[in-house]
């Protein structure tokens, strides 16, 4: 029997284009090319280009996601994504692929572009009764009313582009003239801007997977920053940040944070790898965001979490895989 094709698709049209090819890298180490066909795909402004697992390129066909190599077409099996933002996390991506029929791990449309809204998210889950910060999504700065918005908001609070990830243009706002700039720069990275209530505590990070076909809590990570609050740079290039797994949090809480995440998951209806991000406030957790293609870089959070609980990342790609193709 042939190998299953498989497309690892990274890149994407974001600043969040370089997290992306790190987590690439680390799915290309736990791919097996005895067991796969693998293919790197990488999107970006200028379109797609496609490398074997030797970094020869190869013809890729937009129109229905073939590959041509030494002549022959070559139909993909499935596809692991890597691509954090638009449009690999949000769900335009999975939608091209179901239009073509294409097999993807992952969310779908809907999971994706509904977890990917930060705001819409947040309001559908505390329709759920999950406790999230209070918030106001703004969909035109000339709306903003500067002095309304702090009296029901608060100070501080957060200001972040609604559709995007990695602490990309977010500020911690602490007085009512800081609040304009701040929702100028969200908009400079996404279509609307989400202004939120700060909850003061400890950040928390849980990840969640689908492990022998149940969905599973991988660990519970503390996180330990001394900037401001936990922004690109405390994420990605600071020395002093600190990612503490097993979370050092009391019993009750660390089982209540997995079970929380893993029933968010589930409401949200997703599938594939996933993370939610909490502040613990006076013993409550309160849900900050959740990511349907978290990162996997050798820095990111939910590989440490794979690695504590013992769970090897290729036996679950082996698993996704086997699922979208059928094959054991």
């Amino acid at each position: 029997m042939s190998k299953p094709i498989i497309a690892l698709v990274c890149g994407g049209f974001t600043d969040e284009y370089a997290i992306s090819m790190k987590s690439a890298d680390l799915y290309l180490k736990n791919l097996s090319n005895e067991k796969y066909d693998i293919y790197k795909l990488v999107l970006d402004n200028n379109g797609w280009t496609a490398f074997d697992n030797r970094n020869e390129p190869v013809t890729i066909n937009e129109s229905n996601f073939t590959l041509k190599n030494n002549g022959q077409t070559l139909a993909i099996d499935a596809v692991v994504n890597t691509i954090h933002g638009t449009p690999g996390e949000d769900g335009k991506l999975q939608g091209y692929f179901d239009v073509l029929g294409v097999k993807y791990m992952g969310c779908n449309v809907l999971s994706s572009s509904l977890s990917f809204n930060k705001g819409f998210c947040n309001h559908f889950l505390e329709k759920q009764g999950i406790l999230v910060p209070n918030s106001k999504l703004v969909y035109e700065i000339e709306d903003v009313n500067p002095q309304e918005m702090i009296d029901e908001l608060g100070l501080p609070c957060f200001v972040k582009p609604n559709d995007a990830g990695s602490s990309l243009g977010v500020s911690k706002v602490k007085k009512m003239e800081e609040l304009i700039p701040a929702i100028e720069l969200a908009f400079s990275v996404g279509q609307r801007v989400l202004v939120e209530s700060s909850v003061q505590g400890l950040e928390l990070t849980c990840g969640v997977v689908r492990k022998n076909g149940i969905v599973t809590p991988v660990a519970v990570t503390e996180i330990q920053f001394e900037a401001e609050f936990f922004d690109y740079e405390a994420k990605y290039n600071s020395t002093t940040t600190q990612e503490i797994t097993p979370a050092r949090i009391d019993k009750e809480t660390y089982n209540a944070c997995m079970v929380l995440s893993v029933d968010i998951y589930k409401k949200l209806g997703c599938s594939g790898f996933f993370r939610a991000d909490y502040i613990l406030h006076e013993g409550e957790l309160y849900l900050i965001e959740v990511n349907t293609v978290p990162g996997m870089s050798s820095a990111s959070l939910l590989p440490q979490m794979f690695s504590y609980a013992k769970m090897p990342i290729h036996e679950l790609l082996d698993e996704e895989i086997a699922e979208l193709t059928n094959r054991e």
